[in-house]
Formats: C-alpha cells, structure tokens, sequence
C-alpha cells in the first residue's frame, strides 16, 4: 500500500487486497551500520493475526533484501512471550541466535529472542 524507501531502509504498510486504504500493519528492514546486516521487523493489527499476513510480508520484504541489496544477513528479535511471531520467523528460515530485550512505548522493556538468516542460508533453502 504504501512504501517509503531510502537507501538501506524499506518500510511498508500491510494492507488487505480488499480494502488497501486500511493499514492492518507494517513490515520493513532498515541496515544496521556496517555490519552487512539488516534488521527486519514487522507488526499486525491483533485481530487479524494468524491469517498468514505476517509470514507473507516478512517473506516478500526478506527476498527483497537479499536480491535488491548487498546485505549477507538479516537479523530479527522478536518478544520471547509472543512464540507466533517466532513461528513466523522460522518459518522463513531464521534460528536463534540468542536473548536480549525490546522495548515498546506500551508494553515497556520485555524478554526478546534474536534470530538471524544468512544470504547463504536464504540462498539454499530457495534451491532446495
């Protein structure tokens, strides 16, 4: 629906096919600095989670970063009582890399996983 897009950072809104006016999330990368790596996130809207939508636009925005920019990883955290989303991740081809924390203007400071994928990595599961 709608992109803004500088160099090294991608954000974009997700939007139901049938109705693109309403933002039902976001999903992006931004580069972390010169560490060839980018941070990937994204949120959704609670009632729509578990329809697909996260795993479909973190999978589009983690091709995207591979085949349009020179990063050789890309890096993710997500809230350690929030497995859905940890789900999403290895889904697409993540693993765990370690424990760290993230915060939210709502929900304060909590628990976080990090997660990690590999130009390599991505490259071989796209052959397999």
């Amino acid at each position: 629906l709608c992109r803004a897009e500088e160099e090294g950072v991608l954000r974009l809104s997700i939007a139901r096919r049938e109705a693109p006016a309403l933002v039902i999330g976001g999903v992006g990368y931004e580069a972390l600095d010169e560490t060839g790596a980018a941070e990937i996130g994204y949120w959704l809207a609670e009632p729509e989670w578990g329809q697909g939508f996260a795993s479909e636009a973190a999978m589009a925005v983690r091709d995207h970063a591979f085949r349009h920019c020179d990063f050789d990883r890309l890096i993710a955290r997500y809230r350690t009582d929030n497995p859905a989303s940890g789900r999403v991740l290895a889904k697409l081809g993540f693993t765990v890399t370690g424990t760290t924390t993230c915060g939210s203007i709502a929900a304060g400071d909590n628990p976080a996983t990090t997660v990690e994928l590999t130009r390599g990595s991505w490259r071989s599961r796209r052959e397999a």
